[in-house]
């Protein structure tokens, strides 16, 4: 999973991923290219952080969570 790097599912059955869509904090673009609310783009994991780390920080900072 491209999000949460568990190997047993792919993004579109992610949990995470579901629960970020649903509560509005990230959308998908431009071939299937996902970002944040604001428009910014979410990178991919790197650095022992996973995608879903990231998103969770950065909706902290923006008073989202």
């Amino acid at each position: 999973c491209f999000m949460c790097d568990d190997p047993t599912h792919v993004i579109k059955d992610c949990k995470f991923y579901n629960d970020f869509m649903d509560k509005g904090w990230i959308k998908r673009g431009d071939q299937e290219k996902i970002y944040f609310k604001d428009g910014i783009f979410v990178p991919q994991g790197g650095g022992g952080e996973t995608r879903k780390d990231k998103i969770l920080e950065y909706a902290k900072n923006k008073g989202w969570a």
